[in-house]
């Protein structure tokens, strides 16, 4: 299970989630 890889997926979609909900 490549775990470093589902974090670094997750915080980049966490990162532009809150990017684009802050950016409104």
């Amino acid at each position: 299970m490549a775990q470093g890889e589902a974090v670094l997926v997750i915080f980049r979609h966490g990162t532009r989630f809150i990017w684009q909900f802050f950016g409104c």
